[in-house]
């Protein structure tokens, strides 16, 4: 149950390769694409709690001031 003090916490370890794409110039000048895949190797968690499994991280943001 989530109001277990047990639990919370614990740690994880990822691994991850990401890449960013900036676009310099032209109307979208200072967009910023940025795409993230990580995989957890290894999990020590506290209590009962869900697996970390794959993640993938989008962002689309945009560069001011350049």
């Amino acid at each position: 149950p989530a109001d277990k003090q047990n639990n919370y916490g614990g740690e994880t370890t990822l691994v991850g390769i990401g890449a960013n794409w900036v676009k310099p110039n032209g109307a979208l000048k200072g967009l910023r694409i940025a795409l993230e895949y990580l995989i957890p190797v290894n999990e020590n968690v506290n209590g009962v709690q869900l697996a970390t499994t794959k993640q993938v991280n989008l962002s689309i943001s945009r560069l001011l001031g350049k």
